[in-house]
């Protein structure tokens, strides 16, 4: 880049709150509670949503706790987790289409979510094959569901995170729907070809989107196009969960096709599915947190896959900061520790397409996992952005 050129990334907007944080300038209330503030996956606002406190509050409505969310509870959610999954899908197609001159940001965010994902999925699978934990689930496969389930992150409003290393959490999240699609048709179908699965899974996003477009744009106001859109979403997600299929992959094509189609398909999907955002987030955390199981197995495979994350997750800064050419790798770092809703509904995917003890297990590791991996986040050391 020519000297005096601006940077992309920069063009992006500083949020009036990380502004403050940079300066110092602002209550000690909107301070304590800065790394509790996350973009907790791409296309979503930030927002105060603590993985760890509703992980919580599922744990302690679910069957280890007050079993207000008993098996028959969780059960009858299932259909709303998959249409909670779809919409999250479409908000991460709807923005992720690179802005100018992110491809190597792109780049570097893919590759970061590849090198988490190869440390948890081997060190998790050797933990997995040592300790015998499993009887009819592959120690390979569930070591590709915690390695998925590990890779997003999201976007911390914290000192020091600035525009470069939260669009890098918000990136990183397209590798892992990529993948997973390929992953959840062989936990459920094992003798299905991964191909096939993540062809069928984008022809049924593109299928619905093409629907919901020819619906939205001959739609005669307002209230006709929220049913129309929402109609869409369900479909994204109810016929996932009946083909055992990727609901998030499905979801992306579908935003991805309204974001790109003529007409303002994205503009109303936006402006419909936004309130909803972060009521689906804490349905999905809440429902994570519920389905945690009493087996102590849960708990040690928990803490092993919060540990290996944040290894994962420093080693894949490291290797992100040499595509970007970013000076400070501990700040990108710092900035991808906090865990993304993605790696929860994907394993929340996972347990609803094959719903047996190992799969649980899996699931169940992964919340506390995920759970844990927030608090680590907030221990992170402060750090300063980087000059662009």
């Amino acid at each position: 880049m020519s000297e005096g050129a601006s940077d992309p990334i920069d063009e992006l907007g500083v949020d009036p709150i990380d502004a403050a944080l940079e300066t110092g300038r602002v209550p000690l209330l909107s301070r304590l509670t800065a790394p509790l503030r996350t973009r907790a996956a791409l296309g979503l606002e930030p927002a105060l949503a603590p993985v760890t406190l509703f992980v919580g509050l599922g744990l302690a409505l679910g069957p280890v706790g007050l079993g207000a969310l008993g098996e028959g509870g969780l059960a009858r959610l299932e259909p709303a987790i998959a249409i909670a999954t779809a919409a999250l899908g479409v908000f991460a197609g709807l923005e992720l289409l690179p802005h100018r001159g992110e491809r190597r940001l792109f780049a570097a965010a893919s590759l970061e979510a590849l090198v988490t994902f190869a440390v948890v999925a081997a060190a998790t699978g050797f933990l997995l094959l040592r300790w015998q934990l499993l009887s009819g689930l592959g120690v390979g496969l569930a070591a590709l569901v915690l390695g998925l389930a590990a890779a997003p992150s999201s976007a911390a409003a914290a000192p020091g995170i600035g525009p470069r290393e939260s669009r890098l959490a918000d990136l990183d999240d397209a590798l892992p729907i990529v993948v997973g699609a390929v992953v959840l048709p062989a936990v459920c179908r094992p003798a299905t070809p991964p191909l096939e699965g993540f062809v069928l899974t984008a022809a049924l996003g593109l299928a619905a989107a093409v629907c919901g477009w020819l619906l939205l744009e001959h739609a005669r106001h307002s209230a006709e196009r929220a049913v129309f859109l929402l109609g869409t979403i369900a479909l994204l997600g109810g016929a996932s969960a009946s083909l055992g299929l990727s609901a998030l992959l499905a979801g992306l094509v579908a935003g991805l096709s309204w974001r790109l189609a003529p007409g303002g398909a994205d503009v109303v999907a936006r402006r419909d599915l936004g309130p909803y955002q972060h009521v689906l987030v804490v349905l999905l955390l809440i429902v994570a947190g519920a389905g945690i199981g009493t087996e102590p197995a849960v708990l040690a495979l928990g803490v092993a896959f919060a540990f290996f994350r944040l290894t994962g997750k420093v080693l894949g800064a490291y290797a992100a900061a040499r595509v970007v050419a970013h000076p400070r790798p501990s700040t990108l770092a710092t900035g991808l520790l906090s865990p993304g809703v993605m790696g929860v509904a994907f394993a929340l995917a996972v347990h609803g397409a094959r719903p047996d003890a190992d799969v649980a297990l899996l699931s169940g590791a992964a919340a506390v996992g995920i759970a844990l991996s927030e608090p680590l986040s907030w221990l992170s050391p402060p750090t300063r952005s980087a000059a662009a």
